[in-house]
């Protein structure tokens, strides 16, 4: 929740908070240490504790309770119980009534057991302060003390008595900004590619009007990222991070993770695993010839060891079993130094975030990180009671919920409005790693507007200088295109990127090539459907798209190779199989846990590429950061033998990573297609299914469709393509199995979560038909030696930096080559 408030100290100015912050503050204040001592405040583990307790209480039929086997649930339902104590104070919810009866009866019976258990939450010490309020306790305390409300505070139903009670004790002032008249017509834009550089392009535009740190404030719409770039450059001018900087920027901090891993694969006895990190983690803590900034993190990463180590032993108890490792791993990737800790002068280059000061007075401002996204967002309500539910708690009961999702309309509007002096709006405009373009945030519009530009993306990219602060910025940080090539191409490359992103740019729609690709492959056809001159560039003349960023060291696998591995893994569980003869559904009930081990041991020891296996790929990524990701995609492999099992059927596997390789001629000329197949299915009776393993979101509207083609809304991804399930149909077809085939399914299975675990088939005339008249176009069109651009494509397209056409200009223009290709795989 994001009950926003600042207290105004002498000496120090605005300090943000939260409101509940504000009620731990008062409630924890020394004078009242007695008093507090028959309420003991419990941490999280113990409110957990708690929860299961009451979990154990609750009947086996109530909706909550498989819900409530999860630690990450429980959490969630504490803060609706919060809530509702917070919007009841003490009276019941008897007469609640939902949609759902069965939700109702099992909302009564948690509350009520939540409510007889009295936790120490901070509900509980919420109705305390405010009782301590009334009678005048805190009268001598709150004398010196000014608040400003920010907008409308979020209120969560009685916190609204505690703000009017505090209206008649202290100097409070309400800031609205529900009105935004901003003047955005003289506001400065600019982009940069990295972090680093929007910063230093700060400076620069700081130095140019002589803004110093005392009259300057930077906010950052990404504080993390922007904290820690700042931080980096402390040595050549003070700054201060007024939310302080996670722990996760810090070396040593990846080290005790990785630490943390080897002792959790080491020690599976849970009760020993915490002994030996409290112990390692307890002598690091007084290292003396350490930094004392180390020796921090490590008496910050002892409390949690210890608590954790304290409910352990009753979490043990209660047969409650919980991941110690996963536990520590995401508490202690949440710790943050304040900037005390870290000894930043408070004078310094100020770096706030915009929830943080939207609605203070500053002079000059400079907002960092303007994409879409990160800006607007929008706060969201507990998903655990939805807006209708909330709607009939209040009609039911006594209960004052919110309802509407709380949201302040223009943060940013109202951050200019409060500025005196100038402002600077940046965004990162390009993802380094894949050289495409981001989306500016749709608050440029209303600079465009303002300026009497019309709305448009170009213009955008014209108000930022996205086209020469790109070369600018490359040139500053010495990184430069990475094209592999013959000479003469390379020149020509190098060239085009002389003009990169330049208002001098050529006009070229086509590219010219007498080579003729014969030997393609499912991935290369669709390439050239989309964009031929994309193909020409690729697959003809071997030019590939520019790596601009080092290895990003916050993830092991990147989303192609994470789906290579998981095919991998699918294959090892599956394989067995496939050699010998039995049932199937007898095969997937007798796999153990100690199978999936050795599934995903066996794809760590598999090639990712011809140079590496998958174990020995990215060793510069931390080991906790890999042990992450294989426990996610261990978990995957257990849900895929779950769907397995569930959605079993006559069908049986009977090959995985199926090898083909096969001539087509057609039209006069030989094509030569090899690959791998993901899987084939059979029933025994000479039908077939070849699938293809997809990991990422299921695009398709229906289990049975025609496959070939989804079109799209957007004239920049009108339509993708889809050829494999076609190759893998003909495939079979030219394969040992061709003497027993009756008929062939062909589609993709999407699993995962994101994919619904969902299998999609063709539905239409054989897909091996239709594909031999899309190749006889790609024989037609590709044989003409000129490869077309396809503007549509050019918004997602890795290959920006070096092709040199204008898309503006193209927009419009339907090439006859880019209609033949549309035509062809369309629906007959």
């Amino acid at each position: 929740m994001s009950k926003r408030y600042c207290r105004e100290i002498s000496n120090i100015g605005y300090i943000p908070c939260t409101l509940r912050s504000l009620v731990e503050e008062l409630y924890n204040h020394p004078s009242f240490f007695l008093e507090n001592t028959d309420v003991e405040y419990l941490n999280h583990h113990e409110l957990d504790l708690k929860l299961c307790e009451i979990h154990q209480k609750l009947k086996a039929d109530n909706y909550f309770h498989e819900a409530m086997k999860i630690r990450g649930n429980r959490g969630l339902i504490l803060n609706a119980l919060e809530e509702l104590r917070l919007s009841l104070d003490g009276t019941s919810i008897d007469n609640l009534k939902l949609e759902d009866p069965h939700k109702s009866s099992s909302l009564i019976e948690l509350y009520t057991l939540y409510r007889s258990e009295d936790l120490a939450d901070y509900s509980k010490v919420f109705f305390s302060v405010l009782e301590r309020l009334k009678i005048g306790k805190y009268d001598s305390l709150l004398r010196d003390i000014r608040i400003t409300f920010l907008d409308d505070v979020e209120v969560v139903g009685y916190e609204k008595v505690l703000i009017e009670l505090l209206e008649e004790k202290i100097s409070i002032t309400r800031f609205s900004s529900k009105e935004i008249d901003a003047d955005l017509s003289k506001v400065s834009c600019s982009s940069s590619i990295t972090a680093n550089s929007s910063i230093r392009n700060t400076f620069r535009w700081m130095h140019e009007n002589k803004f110093t740190s005392d009259n300057t404030k930077l906010v950052a719409l990404n504080y993390d990222l922007y904290a820690n770039e700042l931080y980096k450059l402390k040595e050549e001018m003070p700054v201060y991070l007024e939310r302080g900087l996670k722990c996760s920027n810090f070396s040593f901090f990846e080290s005790f993770m990785t630490t943390l891993a080897t002792q959790n694969k080491n020690n599976k006895e849970q009760d020993i695993f915490l002994n030996i990190v409290e112990s390692l983690v307890r002598m690091r803590s007084e290292e003396k010839e350490q930094t004392e900034l180390f020796r921090v993190f490590y008496k910050l990463v002892l409390n949690i060891v210890s608590d954790l180590k304290l409910a352990s032993n009753i979490y043990l108890d209660l047969k409650i079993p919980i991941d110690a490792y996963e536990i520590l791993s995401k508490e202690v990737s949440d710790l943050n130094f304040t900037s005390i800790d870290l000894d930043l002068d408070q004078t310094g280059l100020t770096l706030c975030s915009l929830d943080d000061c939207y609605a203070l007075s500053c002079e000059n401002i400079a907002v960092l990180g303007l994409e879409h996204g990160n800006y607007p967002k929008r706060q969201k309500i507990d998903p655990l009671l939805k807006k209708n539910e909330r709607d009939l708690i209040n009609k039911s009961t006594d209960a004052i919920l919110i309802v509407d999702a709380y949201r302040v309309e223009d943060m940013l509007g109202t951050l200019i409005k409060n500025s005196s002096g100038q402002q600077l709006l940046t965004y990162e405009s390009h993802n380094l790693e894949t050289g495409k373009l981001k989306v500016p945030s749709t608050f440029f519009n209303k600079v465009l507007k303002a300026q009497g530009k019309e709305i448009k993306i170009e213009n955008i990219y014209d108000l930022c200088n996205v086209k020469e602060q790109y070369v600018t910025d490359l040139k500053e940080q010495g990184v430069f295109l990475n094209t592999l090539s013959n000479e003469g191409l390379m020149t020509s490359i190098n060239n085009q990127a002389s003009k990169l992103y330049s208002k001098e740019v050529e006009d070229i729609d086509f590219g010219v090539s007498d080579n003729f690709k014969k030997d393609l492959s499912a991935s290369s056809l669709e390439n050239f459907y989309h964009c031929p001159y994309r193909f020409n560039l690729r697959s003809n003349l071997k030019v590939y798209p520019p790596e601009l960023e080092e290895v990003d060291k916050s993830y092991w696998l990147d989303a192609m190779s994470r789906g290579t591995f998981l095919h991998k893994a699918y294959e090892n569980l599956l394989k067995p199989f496939c050699v010998d003869d039995g049932l199937y559904s007898e095969y997937l009930g007798n796999i153990k846990d100690a199978d999936i081990k050795k599934a995903i041991e066996g794809a760590l020891d598999s090639k990712l590429n011809k140079e590496v296996t998958f174990r020995e790929y990215n060793l510069d990524v931390p080991e906790y950061v890999r042990q992450e990701e294989l426990t996610e995609m261990s978990e995957n492999l257990v849900t895929f033998l779950a769907q397995e099992i569930e959605k079993n059927d006559s069908f049986y596997p009977i090959a995985h990573e199926y090898e083909f390789n096969f001539k087509w001629v057609l039209d006069g000329v030989e094509l030569l297609f090899d690959g791998l197949i993901d899987r084939v299915d059979t029933d025994g009776k000479g039908n077939y299914r070849v699938v293809d393993y997809k990991t990422g979101k299921n695009p398709f509207k229906s289990e049975k469709q025609y496959l070939f083609v989804i079109e799209g809304k957007k004239l920049r991804d009108p339509y993708k393509v889809y050829f494999q399930h076609a190759l893998y149909t003909k495939a079979l077809l030219e394969s040992e199995f061709s003497k027993d085939i009756k008929s062939i399914e062909a589609g993709y299975y999407f699993t995962s979560d994101r994919g619904d675990w969902t299998k999609v088939y063709h539905d239409g005339q054989t897909p091996e038909k239709k594909f031999e008249n899309i190749l006889k176009t790609y024989i037609s069109e590709a044989s003409t030696g000129k490869y077309f651009k396809n503007s549509t494509q050019c918004y997602y397209c890795d290959y920006k930096q070096i092709c040199a056409g204008k898309q503006e200009k193209r927009e419009r223009i339907d090439f006859e080559q880019l209609v033949n290709l549309k035509n062809a795989v369309m629906e007959d």
